[in-house]
């Protein structure tokens, strides 16, 4: 790792927005010669809307330059804000950037894989990472999959081997297309997958090549109401007979007994003993309704088995599409920690696309 050189920067603003930041420098205390690479940290932490951020995208193109540009962070905000501001009171320039520390992981059972990863520490008690929304957290994203003509799958296990001492995590999600859906791979959602291992199963903090077997599967839905819940296409309330099984961030499913059509929604709020308000308004209107949880799910178009179709994984688009087996699968892999002296790892990962 080399040794960086940290310049004033004058306390330079930074506003930062979910897509991305403006940064002006001017009159930097320093020198920078063509062909310097600028990184940029968060010097103070006062308000600690912006925990850290970095990029390697500034150029300078001349000694003691005086410039500016637009860049991106993939640091989110960390209280959740859709804006808010940092000082810069540092730049920081390291001398090779070729030198920078690369994370290798390899021999797993779909392909072998070289990446640089640059890693981040996310607490778990606070890692989310839903849909497509990403956290600054180090992951691994393997390649795209694409089954075979007729092989369509119906069931995705991963099978993950890892040092996972205790205070840290693995988070493992799956991207799945159908092949009848017309919409792109990129555009779909992640699917957080559950682990079916007990989450108990740590690794010694003293032996470090402790590595355990974890396995994680898509989740499964639970019917909770088979036949007498009520909704309306103009309103996002469901009547059901007694709302205790559901909490507020719950996934539910509710099916229309008597046409087949089926919605996934989140549940905002529980409105009394008989009613909750879902996140939108449901796509059909009807008062033979079944309703379910899926456990572990996050995301409204993730994908889950099933119950009442034999466990085939499936996915609801945002425009209530529905989608049974997938043709294109990838995976990814989110590694997470308390802290930075304690971290997890992995050997391998080898993944089954399952017909059932």
């Amino acid at each position: 790792m080399p040794n960086f050189l940290y310049l004033d920067a004058n306390n330079t603003t930074v506003t930062n927005t979910p897509t991305g930041v403006t940064l002006t420098l001017g009159s930097i205390n320093g020198t920078f010669n063509p062909g310097d690479v600028v990184y940029q940290q968060d010097g103070s932490n006062t308000t600690a809307t912006v925990v850290s951020f970095s990029s390697p995208n500034l150029v300078v193109s001349g000694a003691n330059s005086t410039f500016s540009t637009t860049d991106n962070f993939s640091a989110p905000l960390t209280n959740g804000n859709t804006s808010a501001t940092a000082d810069i009171t540092a730049i920081v320039v390291p001398p090779a950037i070729s030198n920078l520390p690369t994370f290798n992981i390899s021999n797993t059972s779909i392909y072998n894989a070289t990446q640089a990863i640059t890693a981040n520490i996310t607490a778990v008690a606070k890692f989310g990472e839903t849909g497509n929304i990403s956290s600054s957290a180090t992951r691994y994203i393997s390649k795209n999959v694409i089954l075979a003509e007729q092989q369509d799958a119906e069931d995705l296990v991963c099978y993950v081997t890892a040092y996972r001492p205790p205070g840290t995590d693995l988070k493992v999600y799956g991207k799945f297309l159908a092949g009848s859906d017309s919409d792109t791979f990129q555009a779909k959602d992640w699917s957080a997958l559950v682990e079916t291992t007990s989450t108990a199963l740590m690794s010694s903090l003293v032996n470090k090549e402790d590595y355990v077997e974890l396995v994680y599967d898509l989740p499964t839905s639970v019917q909770i109401v088979a036949n007498s819940a009520s909704v309306n296409s103009s309103s996002a309330n469901v009547s059901v007979g007694s709302t205790d099984p559901f909490n507020a961030g719950d996934f539910i499913y509710i099916t229309d007994n008597t046409t087949g059509k089926i919605n996934v929604r989140q549940v905002n709020q529980i409105a009394n003993s008989t009613s909750m308000v879902l996140a939108s308004n449901l796509s059909f209107v009807s008062s033979n309704c079944a309703v379910g949880l899926i456990p572990g799910m996050q995301s409204q178009a993730g994908a889950f088995k099933y119950a009442n179709n034999n466990s085939i994984a499936r996915y609801i688009t945002s425009a209530d599409g529905v989608f049974d087996t997938f043709k294109v699968f990838a995976v990814k892999i989110v590694l997470v920690s308390d802290t930075y002296q304690i971290v997890p790892k992995m050997s391998d990962m080898r993944c089954l696309a399952l017909q059932v």
